[in-house]
């Protein structure tokens, strides 16, 4: 069994102990691209919650869904260029293979999700398009450069 946590989100790290109570085998918790990287090429470590986090899927054979969000508007700022610049796809991919590598250090199992319902995301509302990807629909060429370059990375490092 899988379950989507909120600790990301300000669910009581009180509630770490419940998943195994629970059965779960697999977390779905949350990176955020800027936190990771706040200005552009600058990766700081996982925070100290999170790396709590990863101790404890370690320690009882949790794995991780690790979502990443789509924007980095803190490093790649829009403003007077792009309004895609946020969502650079090679910026994305660089941050997919820094978090891949510094889960893996961690010692946890894990899979990575590129973002969370992007046909909802700012990324769908700044480039236009259909919210099910109906043609002509930017956003979606779009998300999938992101995907490709994320792959492409991540491959490279593991």
């Amino acid at each position: 069994m899988g379950l989507g946590v909120k600790f990301a989100q300000g669910q009581p790290m009180s509630e770490l102990a419940s998943l195994q109570e629970l059965g779960v085998h697999w977390v779905r918790d949350t990176v955020s691209w800027p936190d990771i990287e706040p200005q552009p090429g600058r990766y700081v470590a996982f925070s100290p919650p999170f790396l709590q986090r990863l101790a404890y899927y370690r320690e009882h054979d949790i794995g991780v869904v690790a979502l990443l969000t789509l924007g980095n508007a803190r490093a790649y700022s829009p403003q007077g260029g792009s309004p895609a610049l946020a969502y650079d796809p090679d910026a994305f991919g660089r941050f997919a293979a820094v978090v891949a590598r510094m889960l893996g250090s961690a010692g946890v199992r894990f899979v990575l999700e590129i973002g969370n319902e992007p046909h909802n995301s700012a990324l769908a509302k700044q480039l236009g398009g259909q919210w099910n990807g109906h043609a002509p629909s930017p956003w979606v060429d779009h998300y999938v450069r992101m995907v490709r370059a994320a792959v492409s990375a991540v491959k490279a490092v593991d």
